[in-house]
């Protein structure tokens, strides 16, 4: 468990540039998560776990967001 968070704050640490963001994406897909395009991620962020994510299009994620998935979350396209 320890190394699953500490990967994920790595993985979220990253800049937020479009190379790092697409890693970013990716990760959360390799968990199972469904991500749109053109999702942007800030430095700090927090998922956990990965797994029942559903990111739209074009979704921004602001430093400091935390965001547990345990029941499921869902975050439309085109949103802040």
């Amino acid at each position: 468990m320890c190394t699953y968070e500490l990967m994920s704050a790595l993985v979220f640490a990253l800049p937020r540039h479009r190379f790092f963001n697409i890693i970013k994406s990716n990760y959360l897909r390799i968990q199972g998560g469904i991500i749109g395009r053109n999702v942007t991620y800030y430095p700090g962020i927090k998922i956990n776990p990965c797994m029942k994510i559903r990111l739209g299009d074009n979704v921004d994620l602001a430093w400091g967001v935390i965001i547990t998935t345990g029941g499921g979350v869902e975050i439309g396209n085109r949103t802040l």
